[in-house]
């Protein structure tokens, strides 16, 4: 599948507001008679000069689509003969391709020789477009990273302001007729309420072409939403979730130590922690110290075994500093452990002495033969992290019965497909047991295409 999005990629804009297969409508005479130019102003340039003027943020609503889209990819084949061959057998209801390379200079690329090929493609009416493009991206091999637009026609305001601003000129145009062709991303649907951006062309008073293309779907709108709900348990994964926010560096040997041994337990099936990769760093800050003190607390920190870099500052009674030190599970504990001596032996008071690690986070899995695990496992897990000095939230995956999710502020109900809803719950429940639960949605069109619920711990 192509992916699709409200907006546009800016990479498909570009390539399209300078492509020669960028379409207009023409108005031959049509618009102007009906016309009227608010701008009393506007420079008389000479009747065949073409000044070309934008309007962007315009309402626009999506009356029809037509039989035409235009595509972007990338391709290693030089012959546009066989990549368009390609597109042609991938969907019978092609009916003519209008292809090009077009440069590539400044386009961040997967591959420095490919070449970027674009191509309006002609459909058959009422063709689903969305179809075609799945079609040609499994089927024309030639082509990868396929970017698409569709071709609609909207219906915008009759009154329109736009801008030159490069040349300083503002004018209002009043159109007789107010459909537009205009460029839409794939999953756009009549009746659409869009954002455009309009590129018109002037010749005097008169409107000679004027094409949009889509800035945001506001039908399309994904409205993420947070609900609270109290709902019963359908079941529940025999696994554990286990997170860690933070933790100090000298904490990995320790704690990577004892996660391992967590595989051993006898109720396990399978463990897997990941540490966050980090560097050994120690940020120091000492005050109330005097000239020479200062003096031997800077011989100190960068007379320490393992140091990579250091940046000291030395400021009226106060000693900072930043230090690196390398790639060592061991080590950044043993210096932390050595400068914290050193401050001791020289009588510095702890509330003097702020000495702080880099800090990492943790994930992991813990899978177990039984639910009856559950509870037991909760327990002996979170204590061994917390006699680490690691705080842990412990989670387990279950399935809450929902039926219906509902906006607390505007009491809008979104149905629940399949009644059920992904959660993390405190491992300590039953299956039919209630649980109250804080749920993040995602709501687009109308319907849900995300939730998860979480208990709070």
């Amino acid at each position: 599948m192509v992916k699709t999005s409200t907006l546009i990629s800016w990479f498909i804009v570009i390539i399209l507001l300078g492509s020669t297969l960028g379409f207009a409508v023409f108005f031959a005479g049509g618009q102007d008679g009906n016309s009227n130019p608010a701008d009393q102003n506007f420079p008389v340039l000479g009747d065949t000069t073409k000044i070309n003027f934008t309007a962007t943020g315009i309402d626009a609503n999506v009356i029809d689509t037509l039989p035409l889209i235009l595509i972007v990819a990338e391709t290693n084949q030089a012959e546009i003969n066989l990549v368009d061959s390609q597109i042609y057998l991938a969907d019978q209801n092609v009916r003519q391709v209008v292809s090009s390379y077009v440069p590539t200079q400044g386009m961040a690329l997967k591959s420095s020789s490919a070449l970027v090929y674009k191509a309006q493609i002609s459909l058959s009416p009422r063709t689903d477009s969305a179809k075609v493009i799945d079609e040609i991206t499994r089927d024309a091999n030639y082509l990868s990273a396929i970017q698409a637009v569709k071709s609609v026609l909207v219906r915008v305001p009759r009154n329109i302001d736009f801008n030159n601003a490069q040349l300083g000129l503002d004018r209002n145009y009043e159109f007789r007729d107010r459909t537009v062709e205009s460029y839409a991303s794939m999953q756009t649907r009549i009746g659409d309420e869009l954002l455009v951006t309009l590129n018109a062309a002037f010749q005097g008073n008169e409107l000679i072409e004027v094409s949009g293309f889509e800035e945001e779907n506001l039908s399309a709108k994904v409205s993420q939403k947070n609900v609270s709900l109290t709902a019963p348990i359908a079941s529940l994964e025999p696994n554990l979730i286990v997170a860690v926010s933070e933790m100090s560096f000298s904490n990995i040997a320790p704690v990577k130590a004892l996660t391992d041994s967590f595989a051993k337990l006898d109720d396990v099936n399978e463990s897997s922690f990941t540490i966050q990769p980090i560097s050994p760093q120690i940020m120091l800050s000492v005050t109330e110290l005097g000239e020479n003190r200062i003096a031997d607390l800077n011989a100190l920190v960068l007379a320490l075994p393992d140091l990579n870099s250091s940046q000291t500052q030395k400021v009226s009674m106060q000693f900072s500093a930043l230090l690196s030190f390398k790639e060592d599970l061991n080590s950044l504990f043993i210096q932390r452990n050595a400068i914290l001596g050193k401050l001791k032996d020289w009588n510095i008071a702890s509330e003097n002495i702020n000495l702080q690690e880099s800090k990492t986070s943790m994930i992991g899995n813990v899978s177990f033969k039984d639910l009856n695990y559950a509870r037991s496992l909760y327990s002996q897990i979170g204590a061994s992290l917390m006699q680490k000095g690691v705080l842990a939230k412990i989670y387990q995956p279950a399935k809450l019965a929902v039926y219906q999710l509902v906006d607390e502020s505007t009491n809008a109900i979104t149905e629940v497909p399949n009644s059920e809803i992904d959660a993390e719950v405190t491992p300590t429940h039953a299956v039919d047991e209630n649980v109250s639960v804080k749920v993040q949605l995602a709501v687009q069109r109308g319907k849900l295409v995300y939730a998860q619920a979480i208990e709070p711990q």
